[in-house]
């Protein structure tokens, strides 16, 4: 027994004492039972352990006690939760008392319910009919624990009895139950004035799509509030589709195909939105988005300018409407404020005819616009905006110019060449560097002199990106300009030039001249140039960079390390392997994730060492370069970091594992489930394809516990691959029930695919009902 909490006095410490040692007697039941009002409840909850304990010795006299001694709260409960704890059989007592009193049915019913008794389902179908409403609904809410569809029919009758306190208790139970026959009666009671209300809420709650087309029907109802319960209902059900198949789209579908005038239906969305709460609306604004319709496009953009929540599920709604809204997109955006515009961008289609109306927000007061509006042009390949935007490299806000440039950059323009040298002679410092960065990106011949020219006589941060694009022009009088800097009085020169000495064709004089700057008296300059010795891969300078091991400035020695993890060589492997056991943890690290470069199979022993090491950020470092490591060896290491108490390590162990292929890190993800910790991200993981991933799934599947088959198949189905369509098939027709109800469901809910065959076989022949049923219907929506 555990030791007791330190809230309680000595004297209560003194009766738990006293508890164990009855439970440790023979004849202790009734002073055990005598204890069960006690007014601590640590001491009551051990009195109830220790007759749970004593099984069939202890029931007879907790049930006397449940009919006879019913004069204090506390002392019912306990004995109640005691024979819900009983490892004995006291179902068969209690089931003889159908003749007591209301108030002890009522506590017999919650104690087989609670113990899930299936002998129990015939009295407690019974019960649902007693004269007495409190031991109904207790017998119903028994029900609902047992689960199963037991007493399905009971309840439906419950559900239609006009009687309003039995009426709800049992579409409280009825919304917990799968079983197909529950929909009827909740279906029933949809239009019910009084029931109506909860029996969509039930509908919503109970998650099948089994519901949707009853429920579609109330959105044209013309009742504000029913269209909005509907709406509610229906996104609850689509979001339990999202959290178990990764996609919402066979709700929409069915949704649509209920709905004959899409445009009456999305008016009386926009009417019921007007006075409905938040949560809502945002319902409202998804079913918009099924619809599909261009009628529903305008109130969504009038829903963009609502609450957070409700803004953000207009906007996903805008673009799953695609082309339609794209009209009603781009006059909210010229009109929207900075706001709404943060919004309408995210939403706006990736198409050239967007360019005008997003050229607008390059003026926008908000550097968030302008930066979005910029990075929108660039995926649109909006062409005729690049004039407008050599206008915004001139943006106060440094992210909005890299933005404009990155777009420049990526459009071209028959105009961006001169535009570019314009820019170079710019008196605007933001603008003449932007336009230095354009004429080495394209590495046009025309921009020689200037870049030259701003390399020799600009001011430092102008050298700096003058040096660095003269190594993208093909003209010897760009190289011979590096080599002169390398070579300058000011040490940022010389530092510059050996940067862009990295990205030029490497030759004898431009491998001399990075020797040279390696032994340069300022510590940068080294840097750069070791850094540009391993970019060129540079075999020749490998004794000159290991012996810079030794430099006494430490950024040197990580570019050293950076360089050797580059070069193909023994020697570089072994002098890496010497820096992974260096005092120094920067170098260290630095060499562990130069070993995950090269992966020699040397490497993989102190790399795994390292990802069990006492520092945190090493750890990260080495599971990082364990990824690319074909070893056998590299799954149990990674399966014990995804165990690691730091939570950046073990989802950084899960992340590695989900990029590998094969069967071993499949098996590895699906022994993690259990984890509470990590249990969404290697879900997540297992739905990301990699070669292996679907028949190690497939293996662990043959094995897998409820749990497990849950998972699996949930990540099978958000995969969205036709392998991944073709396994659920295969898992359709294997012997285990639960596996093929699970394929059936998630078939239904993602589309037939390849598995048409499966399905109409399992649709016509399967041995179970809801197998049967469940293919129907993917076959149905297919």
């Amino acid at each position: 027994m555990s030791e007791p909490v330190p809230a309680l006095s000595s004297a209560d410490r003194e009766r738990l004492d006293e508890v164990d040692e009855l439970a440790r007697g023979e004849d202790a039941v009734g002073e055990l039972i005598a204890r069960l009002s006690d007014p601590k409840w640590p001491v009551r909850r051990a009195v109830v352990a220790a007759l749970g304990q004593l099984g069939d010795r202890a029931v007879t006299p907790l049930v006397v006690s449940l009919v006879s001694d019913r004069t204090d709260e506390r002392r019912m409960a306990a004995t109640v939760d005691a024979l819900v704890a009983s490892v004995g059989d006291p179902d068969a007592a209690l089931l003889a008392l159908d003749d007591a009193t209301p108030a002890v049915l009522c506590d017999i019913a919650q104690v087989l319910g609670r113990r899930r008794s299936a002998a129990a389902v015939g009295t407690l179908v019974a019960w649902v009919a007693h004269e007495d409403d409190n031991v109904a609904i207790a017998a119903m809410e028994a029900l609902g624990r047992i689960g199963g569809g037991a007493g399905v029919d009971a309840l439906a009758g419950a559900a239609g009895s006009g009687n309003v306190f039995r009426t709800f208790g049992a579409v409280e139970v009825l919304a917990r139950c799968q079983d197909p026959q529950a929909l009827a009666p909740l279906v029933e009671l949809l239009r019910d004035p009084l029931a109506g209300g909860e029996a969509t809420r039930a509908l919503g709650r109970r998650g099948l799509a089994d519901a949707v087309p009853a429920l579609t029907q109330l959105l044209d109802s013309h009742a504000g509030a029913r269209v909005r319960s509907a709406a509610t209902a229906l996104v609850a059900i689509a979001s339990r589709f999202v959290r178990q198949f990764g996609t919402a789209d066979a709700i929409a579908r069915e949704v649509r195909a209920a709905i004959a005038d899409p445009g009456s239906t999305a008016g009386e969305l926009a009417r019921a939105a007007a006075e409905g709460d938040s949560e809502e609306r945002v319902a409202i604004a998804r079913v918009l988005g099924w619809l599909q319709d261009a009628r529903g496009a305008a109130s969504l953009v009038e829903l963009l300018v609502d609450e957070p929540d409700v803004a953000r599920a207009a906007l996903t709604a805008l673009a799953e409407l695609g082309p339609t809204a794209t009209p009603f997109l781009l006059a909210a955006l010229v009109a929207g404020d900075s706001d709404a515009r943060i919004l309408l961008l995210s939403a706006v289609p990736n198409i050239p005819e967007v360019g005008e109306a997003v050229s607008v927000c390059l003026a926008d007061p908000e550097p968030d616009v302008r930066r979005l509006a910029c990075e929108l042009l660039a995926r649109a390949h909006a062409v005729s905006a690049v004039p407008a935007l050599f206008g915004t490299l001139d943006d106060p806000d440094a992210r909005v110019g890299q933005a404009a440039a990155s777009a420049i950059q990526a459009l071209g323009h028959d105009r961006t060449e001169a535009l570019s040298l314009e820019a170079a002679a710019s008196p605007s410092p933001r603008v003449r560097r932007a336009g230095l960065r354009l004429l080495g990106y394209f590495g046009w011949p025309s921009g020689i002199d200037t870049l030259i020219d701003a390399a020799r006589t600009g001011p430092d941060r102008l050298r700096e990106t003058a040096l660095q694009s003269l190594a993208y022009v093909d003209d010897p009088r760009a190289l011979a300009a590096l080599y002169a800097a390398g070579v300058g009085e000011r040490a940022s020169e010389r530092a510059g030039a050996m940067r862009a000495l990295g990205n030029v064709t490497p030759g004898s004089e431009t491998i001399e001249r990075i020797s040279a700057g390696m032994s340069d008296p300022d510590a940068w300059v080294r840097y750069y140039a070791c850094q540009s010795a391993g970019r060129l891969g540079a075999v020749g300078l490998l004794d000159a960079l290991i012996e810079r091991l030794r430099d006494p400035a430490a950024q040197v020695r990580i570019a050293v390390v950076d360089a050797l993890a580059r070069i193909p060589a023994p020697a570089a492997i072994r002098a890496l392997l010497d820096a992974a056991a260096d005092p120094d943890p920067d170098l260290r690290r630095a060499a562990i994730l130069g070993l995950g470069t090269s992966r020699p199979p040397e490497a993989l022993a102190p790399i795994a060492a390292a990802a069990s090491g006492a520092e945190v950020t090493t750890r990260l470092v080495a599971l990082s370069a364990l990824g690319g490591f074909e070893s056998a060896d590299v799954e149990p290491i990674l399966l014990a970091a995804a165990r690691d108490a730091d939570e950046s390590v073990h989802n950084t162990a899960v992340a590695v594992l989900a990029g590998r292929s094969g069967i071993r890190a499949t098996g590895a993800l699906v022994g993690l489930l259990e984890q509470a910790s990590t249990h969404q991200a290697v879900v997540d993981a297992l739905a990301t394809w990699a070669p292996g991933r679907i028949p190690g799934m497939l293996l662990a599947l043959e094995e897998a516990d409820a749990a497990t088959t849950s998972s699996l198949v949930s990540a099978l189905a958000r995969m969205d691959r036709a392998e991944a369509r073709a396994a659920l098939g295969v898992v359709l027709v294997m012997e285990r029930v639960a596996l093929r109800r699970a394929a059936a469901a998630a078939l239904a809910a993602i589309g037939a695919g390849t598995s048409r065959l499966q399905l109409e076989r399992s649709a016509s022949v399967d041995p179970d009902p809801e197998v049967r049923l469940l293919a129907r219907h993917a076959l149905a929506h297919a």
